[in-house]
């Protein structure tokens, strides 16, 4: 190693290296190559910079109103330009979060896009892939709205055939079968239509139950109906359709008005006003009204059944009663 740190000239005069060491060498030498590549680019791109700022003729990102040199700026079909940095925070959010994918300009107005030479040029690859995945995802659920199926344990989306009642899931980590209709497991469903298997009250007022606790966490989108799950952040959700609503009472907003803007120590009640939290935890909000509904829901089995069978409902009933809430 020695030898291969330092590049000694004489250790090439051996003519019969071993094949383990010779790739070894070679593979020093390559990245060597690489390494020195690397170090003149960038010192290609300081320099440059360098003269940009000398001459006065740094351009100004439209996103984070920081200077750059041009060679580290992007820009949409209509030329505005934008520092790499900021395009690829936008595209993370927006890959990543609950808004649209579509990667429009940044520029207030402008409603082109950004071209995929571009994007496969600044974006990382993770990044790319995503929004490449993000993208068919999207197209999918708009050509095919009636045959996309969601698995009711997992939210797996997977395209069914309208006539298809017997919906498997494709997630490997979950492959369970359910009706598409009431999604009741399929072992409890075979030879029976959906209103024989909900006649028995175990599983009716457990269906019920457990879709008024996911219903608890999960907010809808008032616009498009797309389910929204706040893991942190503030109040104020967005949606991937464009639309706005509040987390707390779940109604259609614009801006921050909607909130409370007193001052106040945070989680305390105002004094002044009714209106919602900007801030609040998710989890106790959550928790609190699931720990309520369960308690509902043994109470009223309690009444109905006696034995094993109230035994087994109760016991079924979590707080956590799908994975689609993780």
């Amino acid at each position: 190693m020695n030898f291969l740190e330092n590049d000694r000239r004489y250790c090439r005069t051996y003519s019969n290296l071993e094949a383990s060491v010779q790739k070894e060498l070679s593979f020093y030498q390559q990245k060597a190559k690489e390494w020195a590549e690397h170090e003149d680019f960038l010192l290609a791109l300081q320099v440059n910079e360098d003269e940009y700022k000398k001459d006065g003729q740094l351009i100004e990102c439209g996103c984070c109103y920081g200077e750059f040199a041009f060679e580290k700026m992007t820009q949409c079909s209509d030329g505005h330009l934008f520092c790499k940095e900021c395009l690829v925070k936008y595209a993370q959010e927006a890959v990543f979060g609950s808004g649209k994918s579509e990667l429009s300009c940044m520029e207030s107005g402008c409603p082109c896009s950004y071209p995929v030479c571009e994007l496969e040029k600044v974006l990382p690859e993770n990044i790319l892939c995503k929004y490449y995945e993000r993208q068919a995802e999207e197209a999918v659920a708009a050509t095919c709205a009636d045959e996309l199926v969601r698995c009711p344990f997992c939210n797996f989306p997977a395209l069914l055939d309208k006539d298809m009642s017997l919906f498997s899931c494709p997630n490997p980590r979950c492959r369970k079968e359910s009706c598409r209709k009431c999604h009741v497991q399929w072992k409890q469903h075979v030879g029976k239509t959906c209103e024989q298997v909900l006649e028995r009250d175990e599983i009716r007022m457990r269906v019920l139950f457990e879709e008024r606790m996911t219903a608890a966490r999960v907010r809808k989108c008032v616009k498009c109906g797309t389910g929204l799950v706040k893991s942190e952040g503030c109040n104020r959700m967005s949606c991937r359709c464009g639309s706005f609503m509040c987390y707390l009472c779940r109604e259609a907003i614009t801006g921050y008005n909607h909130f409370c803007q007193h001052a106040r120590s945070p989680g305390a009640p105002c004094r002044h006003c009714r209106k919602c939290s900007l801030w609040t935890d998710p989890t106790q909000d959550d928790e609190r009204i699931i720990q309520e509904i369960q308690k509902e829901g043994e109470a009223e089995l309690n009444k109905k059944c006696s034995g094993q069978g109230s035994s087994l409902f109760v016991s079924r009933l979590s707080p956590h009663p799908s994975p689609f809430l993780h």
